[in-house]
């Protein structure tokens, strides 16, 4: 399996001066779980995560850093559903993303309607539906994001032998096994980046309808 790609650490609140390209990510506390398994996809595929309480410094104080952090972020992704549109902290954080004119990301974990409040605010934004077409939809958030922040995708790991000696024992050749006739599949649009997709944590599954 591929290794996870080095990632950069969030810079301290001290020090962002400048756009960073780290992805803010902006979630109800009651979907932490989801927002940690995005998390940790993102990271694994080379994109540095600014999220909260992680990243913020023992005694320091929410109402400062986490302003700072949007305000330093070149990504703001939104984990919204029914919870985080109740969160007057998330609408506050997204609030903020727009007023910083931030690249907003929405990944919706359930399908329903938008208050007003998060209409207006993601007017004209793409969003991703991690409840319907799940890797389709992870897929295409990391591919926006590594085109938005400029980071390159992980190479992908070649096998080394451990042993040289191994190389030079004789093996087999390997029988060609016959060709199939393979179906013609429709041209796939150009993505503007290219790389695996690497992912070391369970992708958000679909909540049951109740």
């Amino acid at each position: 399996p591929a290794k996870p790609a080095e990632v950069e650490k969030p810079i301290e609140s001290k020090e962002r001066t400048e756009e960073s390209r780290y992805v803010f990510i902006s979630y109800s506390t009651v979907d932490s779980a989801a927002a940690e398994t995005v998390r940790d996809v993102l990271e694994t595929n080379g994109l540095s995560c600014w999220m909260a309480p992680r990243d913020i410094p023992g005694g320091s104080n929410y109402a400062r850093e986490i302003p700072q952090a949007i305000r330093a972020c070149k990504v703001f992704l939104l984990v919204l559903s029914k919870n985080a549109q109740m969160s007057n902290w998330v609408l506050k954080e997204l609030d903020n993303a727009v007023t910083w004119d931030k690249v907003i990301v929405p990944l919706m974990l359930e399908d329903f309607p938008l208050s007003d409040e998060f209409n207006f605010l993601l007017t004209g934004t793409q969003r991703y539906t991690a409840y319907r077409k799940n890797e389709e939809s992870l897929d295409m958030l990391i591919r926006q994001i590594w085109e938005v922040t400029g980071v390159e995708p992980p190479a992908a790991e070649t096998a080394v032998p451990e042993n040289k000696e191994e190389e030079t024992v004789k093996k087999e050749p390997v029988k060609e096994k016959p060709k199939k006739e393979k179906k013609k599949k429709p041209t796939p649009k150009p993505d503007t980046q290219t790389g695996p997709i690497v992912r070391t944590a369970k992708p958000v599954k679909d909540r049951p309808k109740k």
